[in-house]
This record gives C-alpha cells, sequence and structure tokens, in this order.
C-alpha cells in the first residue's frame, strides 16, 4: 500500500525541481482540521474544495496551497502541495505537506 503511495507521490512531484517536506508540527498547526483518521473526504472537500489532482481511483488526492498573511491557502500558485491519502469510507488515513520551491 505505501509503496504506491510513494509512487504517487513520485509522479505528482516529478515537475518540480525541489521539494522539502514540512514539519509536521507546523503541517498540524495549519491544517490541524486535517485529523487523520477521523476527517472524511466530504468534510474535507467542504473546507478545501476539490482537489488539484487524484490518483488511484481517487484513492490519492492532492492540493495547491499557497502562504498568505502566515495561513495556508488554496491557490493557484503553489508554494506547498498537500498529499491525502483516504483508506476505507472514505476517512484520511495519511497526510502529508510538502514545500515546493
Amino acid at each position: 500500500m505505501w509503496r504506491w503511495f510513494t509512487v504517487s507521490l513520485a509522479i505528482a512531484l516529478a515537475g518540480c525541481s525541489t521539494v522539502t517536506k514540512v514539519d509536521e508540527a507546523q503541517a498540524s498547526h495549519e491544517l490541524g482540521f486535517l485529523r487523520v483518521g477521523q476527517i472524511t473526504r466530504s468534510e474535507v472537500v467542504q473546507r478545501l474544495g476539490e482537489p488539484y489532482q487524484s490518483y488511484e481511483g481517487g484513492r490519492i488526492v492532492s492540493y495547491r496551497l499557497w502562504e498568505s498573511d502566515g495561513h495556508l491557502q488554496v491557490g493557484a500558485v503553489p508554494q506547498f502541495c498537500l498529499m491525502l491519502v483516504y483508506g476505507g469510507n472514505d476517512i484520511v488515513v495519511r497526510r502529508s505537506l510538502i514545500r515546493l520551491r
């Protein structure tokens, strides 16, 4: 399962020259509502809208985010990529926030 996540993540970020995973404490501060194991797909879509891209039939999705006034927002000029993996019952089972350069 994680192998597919890794492959999908590599494909999603192939066009980016440099990526850095954001510290989990910072990600939790900005994206605390994305409670792994608790938040559903419909709740994510209510907060963030439709994902920028999806993989494996929607099991893995990505959002393009940018920072404005110290807060992350969904945006067209990405500074960050948020990757979410959904498990059974459309619950988020993994999240990664990656800084793009």
